[in-house]
């Protein structure tokens, strides 16, 4: 559990950063894809492993650099909503 708890934590603080512009969208992708496979079979690996897919379509958009964060923000938010849950729990 205690593992679990920061494996969550760690992938909110990287959310944290990728709003707050002090990291990429493809180590957030790395953290994301990681995590997900780390936390099998749990519920949230589902969500993690989809907002990963989801940001390696974006980053292979070519998309200028705010239009893929915002894409990032908008596509991770799902996941955002569900790691502040569970760790408030």
């Amino acid at each position: 559990m205690e593992e679990r708890s920061a494996l969550l934590s760690n992938a909110l603080d990287v959310l944290d950063r990728l709003f707050d512009r002090e990291t990429q969208i493809i180590d957030v992708n790395a953290v994301l894809y990681a995590t997900g496979l780390a936390l099998r079979p749990d519920v949230l690996s589902p969500l993690f492993l989809d907002a990963a897919a989801k940001l390696g379509m974006i980053r292979r958009a070519g998309l200028p650099a705010e239009d893929a964060r915002e894409s990032a923000l908008r596509s991770t938010n799902p996941l955002r909503v569900a790691l502040a849950e569970a760790l408030e729990g």
